[in-house]
């Protein structure tokens, strides 16, 4: 985080304030994300000798995966109160929708892990295409970057991105310090659903 901010608070210090704070916020958030998804992948293929001895609902052995990313994610928020308080960014009331958006995406990444490991149980090199696809979707979701510098003819890619909704979200409450966008939390909340 500090070689990230280091670098991208010089190219960007004109356009994103505490840019520490914008960072951390959107970094936390994808790497929930990446983490949980990346886990899940294999989650019942690594559980075969234990799902083949006893009757247990494979879905089980995924949904340990992301709950125990989520306590980790959830420890990990420490890192980004330190980083508030150091920075002496300014904390409003509006923290407190900051739950909502994390509870909504904890539905979606379970929606997104659970297709995940089952196509994997059938095609079992999906594991390797989807970390180049990780790669691709942490640039498309201004995670370090501001969105208004993408171009209006390329912004669809963060209109399509649905991480990038719940990494706005989480930002709104938690770095501009603002209630949640009823449009934002609309769209988080189908998307989340929908998986």
């Amino acid at each position: 985080m500090i070689v990230l901010t280091i670098v991208f608070s010089t190219l960007f210090r004109r356009s994103i304030e505490n840019f520490p704070v914008y960072l951390l916020s959107g970094r936390l958030i994808f790497g929930f994300f990446s983490s949980s998804t990346s886990t899940s992948l294999r989650s019942i293929i690594n559980s075969a000798p234990l799902l083949k001895k006893v009757y247990i609902p494979k879905y089980i052995m995924t949904l340990a995966d992301i709950t125990a990313n989520f306590i980790t994610f959830m420890i990990s928020m420490l890192d980004l109160i330190i980083v508030i308080l150091i920075t002496r960014a300014e904390i409003t009331l509006n923290i407190i929708y900051a739950p909502i958006i994390l509870i909504l995406l904890f539905v979606f990444v379970c929606g997104v892990s659970l297709i995940l490991s089952t196509i994997t149980v059938f095609f079992r090199d999906i594991s390797y295409l989807y970390q180049v696809s990780l790669t691709m979707l942490v640039y498309a979701s201004a995670v370090f970057y501001p969105k208004e510098i993408i171009p209006p003819k390329y912004q669809f890619i963060l209109t399509f991105n649905p991480v990038f909704h719940y990494i706005e979200g989480f930002r709104q409450s938690v770095y501009y310090g603002l209630p949640p966008e009823i449009d934002n939390l609309i769209i988080c909340t189908l998307i989340a659903f929908v998986f």
